[in-house]
């Protein structure tokens, strides 16, 4: 696992989007697209739209956190409060990074959910009915990536339906 496949080393690096193809997908299933509040889960929600507008496709916007500290989620580090706390700032990330798309893809219906279990599992597990899974790639350092792993590169490697890795522009500066 430490050497990966060429897909998964592709994802990784590339600047542009890389749709990796484990099969089909299911084509009556929603577009999932995991999202964290980052610069890279917003390129990861505009690929989503295009897609699931494309696809007349319903998009399910995801955000999953753990008890496993802060690689899990920005919202559980912002806030170790109780779980209600959590799950309500994460529906508040998840209303915030999706309040303007509505007016750009009115014919695509949007599903929330927040789920309290580790992203990777999470977006693998909504995988098995979905059409496609999109995340977003920080685009970490190879030692970070070792020590911690990462929620696109275990999509990548273990998803049933094709996944979209959308990296974060080169150009913006911000984490």
């Amino acid at each position: 696992m430490l050497l990966g496949s060429t897909s998964a080393t592709v994802a990784q690096h590339a600047w542009c989007p890389v749709v990796v193809v484990h099969g089909e997908g299911n084509a009556v299933s929603p577009v999932v697209v995991g999202l964290d509040g980052s610069p890279a889960s917003e390129q990861a929600l505009a690929y989503a739209f295009k897609a699931a507008s494309r696809a007349g496709a319903v998009l399910l916007a995801v955000h999953a956190w753990g008890d496993h500290g802060p690689w899990d989620s920005r919202v559980a580090l912002a806030d170790e409060g109780a779980v209600e706390e959590i799950e309500a700032a994460a529906q508040r990330m998840l209303a915030g990074q999706l309040a303007d798309w509505p007016e750009k893809y009115p014919r695509v219906a949007v599903m929330r959910k927040v789920i309290r279990q580790r992203p990777a599992a999470a977006l693998i597990e909504l995988g098995q009915q979905a059409r496609m899974i999109v995340v977003g790639s920080r685009s970490r350092g190879g030692f970070a990536r070792l020590l911690l792993g990462s929620v696109s590169q275990a999509v990548v490697r273990h998803a049933t339906c094709p996944v979209a890795v959308c990296h974060r522009n080169p150009e913006d500066s911000r984490p």
